[in-house]
C-alpha cells in the first residue's frame, strides 16, 4: 500500500464514521473533519512507532509519507 492510498483508506474510514450519527443515520461531515481526525491517528502511530525507531525504520518514514500525503 503506497501512503497516497493509507490516506485515502483512513479518510473514508473516518467519514464513515463521522457521518453516522448516534441513531445510524447519515449526517453531514466535512472532510477536513476526517482529515484531522486521520493526522491525529497518524501523529498517534509516529509516536508509538519513534519508542523503537531503530526496529521500525521503514515505517516511521512510510507513516511520515502519509502524514505529508494529508497534510
Amino acid at each position: 500500500m503506497t501512503p497516497k492510498e493509507k490516506v485515502k483508506e483512513l479518510v473514508e474510514k473516518y467519514t464513515l464514521y463521522l457521518g453516522t450519527d448516534v441513531n445510524g443515520d447519515e449526517c453531514y461531515v466535512d472532510i477536513m473533519e476526517a482529515k484531522r481526525c486521520a493526522l491525529i491517528c497518524v501523529d498517534e502511530i509516529l509516536e508509538a512507532l519513534e519508542h523503537h525507531t531503530w526496529q521500525n525504520k521503514d515505517w516511521v518514514r512510510f507513516y511520515k509519507e502519509v502524514k505529508e500525503e494529508i497534510n
